[in-house]
């Protein structure tokens, strides 16, 4: 035997045997799914058979593209798994955004095919075919295979599969990339495969918002059980909080279909044990905040240290929430509260400690305190709606040494409402900031009207600067704008 074609899915059967009894091959060949570096670099030491990635669909006649997986092309490969590489003749592969516009390389993109190999359509599902095979927008009268993989170009040209388009999952209001999760769960000692997977534990209890929950499972490579709750503040370090397995459970292997994929409906449920929490909610208000939490969130809270937010609230929950504790309480509860107050038992101290006018203002002031560290503060300005309610989600992802404050347009008196051009609500607002911290230096973010609100500030913290009417301390600003992908610009004194 000269060639051999073998699937990922199982490859280590072909492996422990090759410098054995395949002392014949010329080359090898693998395709299905993606193939691990580290998989290809023992093939290497174990055999002087060449490897050779292909990818490619039954729609376009199975293999479409080839990557050498072995000497130099290997050596230089960073990523955990073997690039899908080059187009084979008469094949075209494009990665387009959602507008259908080519993407620059290293971006991320949905990978079309082109060539004269696409598949006519599907046999008696001519829904399937319009959704699947669609115009060329580069090609008049020609068509393409849009094939849910997500690609991205590489800088020699080659391309890098990084999952399928149907694994990004919406987990109250967050966005995820489950082939993300098993890319940096595969980089973690002793993993030889793992997949990320989303479900619920408690059916029956899940009777309110999105009760999924992510779930890691793992295999190991020496087949000795796993240090889990190491491996668990691995991810922890490396992964936004919302995209951490709440569970990492190893398996013998991972559970695989007829034709060698992995059968996801297979995969176990985990059996969970209930983590020692913090101090119980006590009955009445605590009990009925955690059990509002509960009941929006999908999962079990028994923590007066539970944030909303940490869980997976964000602000139109918060919203619900406050809806909620209204009818629950008899009182009225506002969005507000819950920006401020948003753990168990900050809400619940809060709600019962006032019941005043100046109770429920808060969250509805021109500054929304939203974290309080000893670090700096990074100010969020409003967009056109007045509130900067939505900046609490960057909790999860920025530094606990940072300190985020929401400057906002409240109703019915704020700068939005009554001053008469945007140079009057810039100069309101900086009275604020300046009120709020007069020293520099001082980081800015904003997005719509709030990007155009932090770059007007920079400006004018820069004119005050150099005319005297700031000190020295406040001459370097950093402003950031989501337009810009979160880029900040800087400026410093000369």
């Amino acid at each position: 035997m000269s060639r051999q074609c073998w699937r990922r899915s199982s490859p280590r059967s072909p492996l422990k045997s090759a410098h054995e009894s395949c002392a014949t091959l010329q080359r090898v060949f693998c395709s299905g799914e993606a193939l691990p570096t580290g998989l290809c670099r023992e093939w290497e030491q174990l055999t002087g058979a060449p490897l050779h990635n292909l990818y490619g669909p039954t729609e376009a006649a199975v293999d479409v593209s080839w990557y050498p997986a072995c000497g130099k092309e290997l050596a230089d490969v960073t990523g955990n798994s073997v690039p899908i590489g080059y187009p084979v003749w008469n094949t075209g592969l494009r990665i387009l955004d959602a507008m259908m516009r080519p993407v620059p390389p290293g971006t991320a993109g949905d990978l079309y095919l082109t060539g004269i190999q696409l598949a006519q359509g599907y046999l008696g599902r001519p829904d399937l075919t319009a959704s699947r095979f669609i115009a060329d927008p580069f090609m008049p009268g020609e068509r393409m295979y849009r094939t849910g993989d997500v690609a991205r170009w590489l800088e020699n040209g080659a391309v890098e599969y990084l999952g399928r388009s149907d694994d990004q999952l919406k987990i109250r209001g967050q966005r995820i990339e489950l082939g993300e999760i098993d890319r940096v769960m595969q980089t973690l000692p002793d993993v030889e495969h793992a997949v990320a997977h989303a479900c619920v534990f408690n059916q029956a209890a899940a009777t309110g918002g999105d009760a999924r929950q992510l779930v890691g499972y793992l295999v190991s490579q020496s087949g000795l059980p796993l240090d889990i709750p190491a491996l668990q503040e691995r991810l922890r370090e490396t992964l936004p909080p919302h995209m951490v397995p709440v569970v990492l459970l190893q398996l013998a292997e991972l559970p695989l279909s007829a034709n060698g994929k992995l059968d996801r409906k297979a995969l176990p449920m985990p059996q969970l044990t209930q983590r020692t929490p913090g101090r119980a909610p006590l009955p009445g208000t605590e009990k009925t905040v955690a059990d509002a939490f509960a009941d929006l969130l999908g999962c079990e809270v028994n923590d007066v240290e539970a944030d909303f937010f940490a869980l997976g609230g964000h602000s139109l929950l918060a919203m619900k929430l406050a809806a909620q504790l209204s009818r629950a309480s008899g009182r009225q509860v506002t969005p507000g509260q819950v920006m401020v107050a948003s753990t168990v038992g900050q809400l619940s101290a809060l709600l019962d400690s006032a019941d005043d006018e100046q109770s429920q203002r808060l969250g509805f002031e021109t500054l929304l305190p939203l974290r309080e560290s000893s670090g700096p503060t990074l100010f969020c300005f409003h967009p056109a709606s007045g509130f900067a309610w939505q900046f609490s989600v960057l909790a999860r992802y920025l530094s606990p040494h940072w300190s985020i404050t929401g400057i906002q347009s409240p109703r019915p008196d704020g700068p939005m409402q009554t001053a008469t051009n945007l140079d009057e609500v810039c100069e309101r607002h900086l009275e604020t900031l300046l009120a709020q911290q007069p020293y520099g230096p001082y980081y800015l973010l904003g997005y719509s009207l709030g990007g155009t609100l932090a770059q007007g500030h920079c400006g004018a913290l820069a004119c005050a600067w150099r005319s005297g009417c700031l000190p020295r301390a406040a001459g370097y600003l950093a402003a950031g704008n989501a337009k810009l992908a979160g880029k900040r610009g800087q400026w410093s004194g000369p």
